[in-house]
């Protein structure tokens, strides 16, 4: 399958959790605030998918765990600083900049589908 065709679809299927662009920008805006004080650690965050709910809802983010593991599975597999741990936790990297990427093409995917 040509990559951008199984990008759009990856990105359906987020999607179809009911996540939509504003939340989609919410999870990233706040996937760094951070829960580790341990700055010798490489990650930022590395939760498991209750304890990232639980982030997002100590910020007024109401969000399901299937929410959770759809967006980062999405995210895991098309974007640098995005990792599952052990097949058990997912986590952001330190390095991870959110200001770099300026997600036009799930912005795109979101509004064709949505228009």
């Amino acid at each position: 399958m040509e990559p951008i065709i199984e990008k759009i679809k990856d990105f359906k299927k987020v999607l179809e959790t009911e996540i939509e662009i504003d939340l989609f920008n919410k999870l990233l805006l706040h996937c760094q605030d951070s829960t580790n004080q341990n700055l010798m650690t490489q990650y930022i965050n590395n939760l498991s998918i209750e304890e990232w709910v639980e982030l997002y809802r100590k910020v007024n983010i109401n969000v399901t765990a299937y929410q959770v593991k759809e967006f980062f599975n999405y995210m895991i597999k098309y974007y640098k600083g995005f990792y599952k741990i052990q097949g058990k936790t997912y986590a952001v990297s330190r390095g991870f900049d959110k200001e770099s990427e300026s997600f036009e093409f799930e912005k795109i995917v979101f509004y064709s589908i949505n228009s």
